[in-house]
């Protein structure tokens, strides 16, 4: 018969060094809610320095973004095709910008051209040769594009333009916009989770 191993844990030699088994369950969930604390820390810093909060103000981003709509903008993200971009025009001369930021669709970077014929938009990407038409499935049913002449665009520039076309002041008139004044990118999170665009959502199917 095998002899049982005394509990060692339970020696007062033991209890003296590492403290009763309450004082060790009591060190034991401090240092959890230790842990905890930090990731929470870590994790609201991190959001303060990735994502800077704005509202939507105007009806040019339709049916996608709502005017009131509350957001959050990753401002570490690198923009591309196809994202919601924050651009600042806080410093812009153009009478049509009210505000310090407008919100707008990433069409063309740098070097890419563009154009639309037949309400449809063509991009040929920097580098290549051939013209493809933009799959656009975020527009509104029955949106419609005006024609426009192709567009290169500068280096360190972007083409952006509004998904509610009739209503955009874009860069169909006010010309392309830098790169560097791209705040941040509008994750597809921010925008599914808005109160103001679940609600409209909501109206549209009653």
């Amino acid at each position: 018969m095998k002899k049982q191993q005394p509990d060692l844990t339970e020696s007062p030699l033991y209890q003296a060094v590492y403290g009763s088994p309450r004082e060790r369950r009591l060190v034991r969930a401090l240092s959890i809610a230790l842990i905890a604390l930090l990731v929470l820390f870590s994790f609201a810093l991190y959001c303060r320095e990735t994502f800077v909060r704005i509202v939507v103000s105007g009806i040019s981003m339709e049916d996608t973004l709502h005017d009131g709509d509350a957001l959050f903008a990753d401002m570490r993200a690198e923009p591309r095709r196809g994202d919601i971009v924050v651009i600042d025009v806080s410093q812009s001369e153009d009478e049509h910008f009210s505000g310090d930021y407008i919100i707008k669709r990433l069409i063309a970077q740098g070097g890419d051209r563009v154009y639309c014929s037949g309400n449809t938009v063509y991009l040929c990407p920097a580098g290549e040769t051939e013209y493809a038409p933009i799959e656009e499935d975020y527009l509104r049913a029955g949106t419609v594009t005006s024609d426009f002449l192709p567009v290169t665009v500068p280096e360190g520039e972007v083409f952006v333009m509004g998904d509610n076309r009739a209503d955009s002041y874009d860069s169909r008139r006010a010309g392309t916009f830098a790169s560097g004044d791209i705040l941040g990118i509008i994750p597809g999170w921010s925008y599914a989770v808005s109160y103001t665009h679940l609600r409209a959502h909501e109206t549209r199917r009653h």
